[in-house]
């Protein structure tokens, strides 16, 4: 308010004199101001939550106009300017409107929320065989696409964990995810199925990952190897899924998976160089420092537009003009934008939007799915040969978490796919079998297949 209080310089002697006057009326609103404050917004911040709004406006605006009334009058020159005190109570009670009808959309789109989800059916998508979700559905021929969502490291367990919440599919779902492990730095993280931030931290826009879990732990090692894996590139870091420097006739960018080779069970994963803003604003909810300097390479070299970071940095030197060294793909995506805001909220409001996740009763009747501890003593693997090259680090084992660590576990017998589609690949539970030290042996009958039994 104090600006509309206020004179301008160009005002004469008497004008100065009510603006100098008008300084015990400034004193009374920060008092009035303070005063709107409930226990719970003093507590929280020193901001009115928006449903307080209308309510101090209507106080404001009625505290305002008695202390014009009871005013002097204006022409003794030791007045209120009643003109301009008017003005103000009529935008402060324009604003309480405003605030009551942004309220009140807001709880409308609440109520619609809950409706959908309430008639979300995930059921259609459960093979109950396999006890894993299927990527898609055939319309067509109301079939079950072939690929299935089988890894723990996807952003799909976020849909397995509502889907086991909602009680539409049995918590055993959550351990047939696969668990294969790879070493980052001192450290073994859950291999996901293109290494990109996306599969790994999406899920924790509203997902916790308890402190000494497998998740946290994955998650904390995963950036640390997306920043070195960069840093070998010379290049900011942050690969996800995101359009590239390739349009079609139309002229509308394309769109595809990218990630850190050894991370991503994915083949050709290092022949892609595509760094998307995106990634940084996810991984600021485990790096927020790091994620800040990235934030501010990422402009210095062309990464942010008028209306925010754009779509990505395509390095890959294949899809790069003559004598340049980077195409920025000056693109808006909604639902990368999205994600930014809820990641950087997340940063700056301690976890607000987990905080209301896990205030849901059933996301805590589930929560202790996330509790689930790293594995130890699982079997190795090496990585291939061209991962190690375009990885830039040196040769390490891959280790595959077989076993969930659970204290009710789902031992099973797994074979890890090196071939065909994405639902052909990765770690699929092929019968249950007692808890024994697992052996490796080969099927000649299924080419590029590493069966482990009991």
């Amino acid at each position: 308010l104090a600006p509309a209080m206020r004179g301008r310089k160009d005002e004469d002697p008497v004008s100065h004199r009510r603006r100098v006057n008008q300084k015990p009326l400034l004193r009374r609103l920060h008092g009035l101001a303070e005063g709107f404050h409930t226990e719970e917004v003093a507590r929280r911040s020193t901001i009115p939550a928006l449903g307080d709004l209308p309510a101090c406006a209507e106080a404001a605006a009625r505290e305002l106009g008695a202390l014009v009334a009871a005013d002097r009058p204006v022409e003794a020159g030791n007045g209120l300017d009643a003109g301009r005190v008017g003005k103000v109570i009529e935008a402060i009670e324009r604003s309480g409107l405003a605030a009551a009808a942004l309220a009140h959309r807001l709880e409308e789109i609440a109520r619609a929320t809950h409706e959908l989800f309430e008639a979300m059916d995930f059921e259609f998508l459960y093979d109950e065989t396999r006890q894993l979700f299927a990527i898609g559905y055939r319309v067509s021929d109301g079939s079950l696409d072939a690929g299935r969502y089988d890894l723990l490291a996807s952003e799909a367990r976020l849909t397995s964990f509502i889907a086991i919440a909602r009680g539409d599919v049995p918590a055993s779902h959550w351990f047939r995810l696969g668990r294969p492990m790879t070493p980052v730095e001192l450290g073994t993280a859950l291999v996901s199925w293109s290494g990109s931030m996306f599969e790994y931290l999406m899920p924790g826009l509203v997902m916790r990952s308890p402190d000494g879990s497998l998740l946290q732990q994955t998650s904390r090692l995963v950036v640390q190897r997306q920043k070195a894996y960069a840093l070998a590139h010379a290049v900011p870091w942050g690969i996800s899924e995101s359009a590239y420097n390739v349009r079609d006739l139309d002229l509308t960018y394309q769109y595809s998976s990218f990630g850190v080779p050894g991370l991503g069970l994915e083949r050709g994963l290092g022949e892609d160089l595509v760094i998307a803003p995106y990634a940084t604003a996810l991984a600021a909810m485990i790096d927020a420092p790091a994620a800040a300097r990235n934030f501010t390479e990422l402009a210095r070299v062309g990464g942010l537009g008028a209306y925010g970071f754009y779509e990505a940095l395509d390095y890959t030197r294949s899809r790069l003009p003559e004598g340049t060294r980077v195409a920025v793909i000056r693109a808006y995506m909604a639902h990368h934008q999205g994600m930014t805001v809820v990641a950087l909220a997340n940063v700056l409001l301690d976890g607000r939007m987990r905080e209301r996740f896990h205030a849901e009763p059933i996301v805590q009747a589930t929560e202790l799915l996330l509790q689930e501890r790293p594995p130890h003593d699982v079997p190795v693997m090496r990585p291939r040969s061209e991962e190690v090259r375009a990885g830039g680090a040196r040769r390490a084992p891959l280790h595959l978490g077989l076993r969930p660590a659970s204290p009710h576990p789902s031992p099973v017998q797994w074979a890890l796919r090196g071939d065909g589609d994405r639902g052909g690949r990765g770690l699929q539970p092929l019968r249950t079998a007692r808890r024994h030290a697992l052996a490796g042996r080969r099927d000649p009958r299924r080419d590029g297949e590493l069966h482990f039994s009991s």
